[in-house]
């Protein structure tokens, strides 16, 4: 019996998974300049936009997501530009437009080619700092441009993008 693709396996066990919890979190190993991440499959059901971590440990960013879904699931969905706590810790994460060029959500586009949007879970460094604020340790979030966008967006670290 022939063995199939890694690909269609990954695609049958992603689904399953979508079937039996509502949701899917795959993860994707970093590859040249672009880091690690992790996404949804399974929030475009819920009518939510998937969501994508970047630059965590692997079991950080599964937990991550997995409570951020079972949230969605359970009828608490997150609002684009909000912040949130207990999805990664004590630290609070803000849900942030994705560049999915930079992270490309392959799997969910396989399940909803047509209408699957990106949302990042962004997450301060050690020290409080957003990934715009300057000296900020945890930049590889982000793609350039939306690094860029979210500096001006954000002004640069002020009181007010706290």
């Amino acid at each position: 019996m022939a063995t199939k693709p890694k690909t269609d396996r990954q695609l049958d066990e992603t689904e399953a998974k979508v079937h039996v919890f509502g949701w899917a979190v795959v993860q994707v190993q970093a590859i040249g300049d672009r880091p690690e991440f992790a996404y949804t499959v399974g929030l475009t059901e819920q009518t939510q936009s998937e969501l994508v971590i970047v630059g965590l440990d692997p079991k950080v960013a599964l937990d991550a997501l997995n409570v951020a879904c079972s949230a969605v699931v359970g009828g608490q969905p997150f609002e684009l530009g909000q912040k949130y706590n207990g999805l990664l810790g004590k630290n609070e994460v803000l849900i942030h437009e994705a560049d999915i060029k930079f992270t490309p959500p392959g799997i969910a586009r396989s399940f909803y080619p047509d209408r699957v949007s990106l949302w990042a879970m962004l997450w301060p460094d050690s020290e409080d700092r957003w990934p715009w604020y300057e000296g900020a340790r945890n930049t590889g979030q982000m793609s350039p441009d939306f690094l860029e966008a979210a500096r001006v967006k954000f002004n640069e670290g002020s009181e007010e993008s706290k």
